[in-house]
């Protein structure tokens, strides 16, 4: 079944934002599958990212989260922010650039979350 889109629907900004997405992932995923399968086949770092990719194209029709369920997960990444925090005020012996990149790690997350429609 050929699917051709309707000359007289406009799309949202939230479904060109998906879509955008979607084709980003897969496009993504295609150039690392044809110009490095002899490192994909052996790098575990590669393997993760392709994965990750795959998962999300599965994924992207699901990935409206309701209002509720965000906020918990936005309260979820905040604590994880003051607990790195407290760690590294009770912990002398921490890098502060390593708990200053699982803060960044958890701003990016809620980022993103932020932008899910």
């Amino acid at each position: 079944k050929i699917h051709m889109p309707d000359p007289d629907h406009e799309l949202s900004e939230n479904e060109i934002d998906r879509l955008l997405r979607k084709e980003l992932t897969a496009y993504g995923l295609q150039q690392l599958k044809e110009d490095y399968s002899a490192e994909l086949g052996t790098q575990p770092v590669l393997q993760q990212i392709a994965r990750k990719w795959e998962q999300q194209d599965q994924s992207e029709d699901a990935a409206v989260i309701a209002g509720k369920s965000k906020d918990i997960y936005i309260d979820i990444l905040d604590r994880q922010r003051k607990w790195l925090l407290r760690k590294n005020n009770a912990e002398q012996l921490l890098d502060e650039d390593i708990i200053r990149m699982h803060i960044q790690l958890l701003d990016l997350e809620e980022e993103r979350l932020r932008l899910i429609r």
